[in-house]
Order: C-alpha cells, then sequence, then structure tokens
C-alpha cells in the first residue's frame, strides 16, 4: 500500500495506465487482506482459499483469474498436494499471462474418484503441443511436480484455441519408491 504513494515516472508518460496498475494492485490487496483475517497463515489452509490467494496474485499481475469450485467439492488434502496443485495452476496461470495474449482464464476444481481434478483454462493463442520446447516451466513446474506426488498432468493446446492444463492428484499422499 505504501507503494502507492510514491510518484513513478510512468505515471506522467501515462496515467490511465497507472490508474489501472494501482486499481488492480488495490483489488488484489484487499481479496488478500480478507482472506488473511479469515486464516491466520498460508500454513494448513485448504486448496480453496490457497486457490482465491492465487487469484489475487494474478490480478495484481494483471490477469483475472475466476476460480470455480464445484459446489460439494471440499476434499481433505495432504499439505503436500494442496502445494503441488496451487504451485502448478500458479505456473500454467504465469504461462497464460506471459504467452496467450488474453488477461482472463479460469480455474476449475471438482472431486473425482479418490482425488483431484484441477483445470486452468484460457482461450488465448494457444501451441502446437508436439512441437512445443521442452522447458523448465512445463516439465518441472508441472508435470514433474504432479508426478512427485503420484498424480498426473496433461496439457492441451492448439494454435489459435487456448490452452488447457489438466493436474490430476490424489486425495492419499503416495510418493513415488525408489
Amino acid at each position: 500500500m505504501e507503494s502507492f504513494a510514491v510518484p513513478a515516472p510512468a505515471d506522467e508518460l501515462d496515467p490511465a495506465a497507472s490508474l489501472d496498475r494501482v486499481r488492480r494492485t488495490a483489488r488484489a490487496q484487499a481479496m488478500r487482506i480478507r482472506i488473511s483475517l479469515e486464516h491466520e497463515s498460508a500454513e494448513g489452509i485448504g486448496l480453496h482459499q490457497r486457490l482465491r490467494l492465487l487469484a489475487a496474485e494474478m490480478a495484481a499481475e494483471g490477469l483475472r483469474a475466476e476460480v470455480v469450485i464445484q459446489d460439494d467439492c471440499a476434499p481433505e488434502l495432504a499439505e503436500e498436494t494442496a502445494v503441488a496443485l496451487h504451485d502448478s495452476a500458479r505456473e500454467a496461470l504465469r504461462n497464460t499471462l506471459k504467452h496467450s495474449g488474453t488477461r482472463r482464464a479460469v480455474v476449475s476444481v471438482e472431486e473425482i474418484g479418490g482425488g483431484v481434478s484441477l483445470t486452468v483454462r484460457d482461450h488465448g493463442a494457444g501451441f502446437d503441443v508436439g512441437d512445443r520446447r521442452r522447458g523448465f516451466g512445463l516439465e518441472n513446474s508441472i508435470i514433474a511436480r504432479m508426478a512427485e506426488i503420484g498424480g498426473f498432468a496433461r496439457i492441451e493446446s492448439s494454435p489459435g484455441l487456448g490452452t488447457r492444463v489438466v493436474l490430476l492428484a490424489p486425495s492419499v499422499l503416495r510418493l513415488p519408491v525408489g
């Protein structure tokens, strides 16, 4: 909040953009404050609250991430599972922000037999999954992270049709053997 009081060089060059940035940041900070008042720390909070905090974080960066949670979806997840889903969703949303050309995404969560499905969807530029470069983000920040908890990640995309990242995680933590 203190940063709002400090003038920035961009304020004079593009006042409308600066005001928009201030508004986005204020909305995101207000959401963080509301959530933090409800929960003392991120430690021990559920997946739903983590995703709401993530939406606030993304809003501050210029991406409107709508979080949709199935009405009866309230799984008890191991801390490691909730963290892996949150961090993988964050990477998918950061990729949306960096590469998709859109400023909107939807994060949906539903319980499935024996676990949770979390999907991040955008209607941006998309890409050819078969031609993608093997990069740190998708391979390590999403696919490997989900494998570490016995889960799975699938990336679906086509040029011009957007991208969907599907994360599947077991409710009971199953660490890989070996």
